[in-house]
């Protein structure tokens, strides 16, 4: 998250019990149209989803390449969240002292594949139908 990103999530802060139902609104249609084609986080059992971005989880680098490009390709920004691995940054990762290889192990992997979907205020439903079409049709071709 970059720190524009941090400083507008406090802008919003006063207004989250207005804005999450529609972000809610926004991640369950993907969840409920892209289920059977790419794999959504699986949420602790002590946690919450707060709803405010989709991540989604691709079988294969390709497919997550192919996705991201056909996406762009239509003036859709996804994001690639958690990149680097904090493992990997100097401050957390080898060398800092903290560092815990073996609580690590699927960090890489996963996040090779890892693709955060549009989810904000403004968007549209007809929108959100087209991204999940888009990704569905991409996925499908990887």
């Amino acid at each position: 998250m970059s720190e524009f990103r941090a400083a507008m999530g406090l802008c919003i802060f006063d207004k989250i019990r207005n804005v999450k139902p529609q972000w809610e609104r926004v991640w369950h249609y993907y969840e409920d149209h892209l289920v059977d084609t790419i794999q959504f986080q699986k949420w602790n059992s002590s946690s919450k989803n707060n709803y405010c971005y989709a991540p989604i989880l691709t079988n294969l680098k390709k497919q997550l390449n192919n996705t991201g490009n056909t996406l762009l390709d239509n003036n859709v920004f996804s994001t690639r969240y958690f990149t680097p691995p904090l493992d990997t940054v100097l401050t957390f990762g080898p060398g800092s002292g903290e560092f815990h290889p073996d609580l690590c192990l699927n960090s890489p992997n996963i996040l090779s594949r890892l693709l955060c979907l549009p989810i904000y205020l403004q968007l549209k439903e007809d929108s959100v139908k087209c991204i999940a079409e888009i990704v569905h049709s991409a996925a499908r071709m990887s």
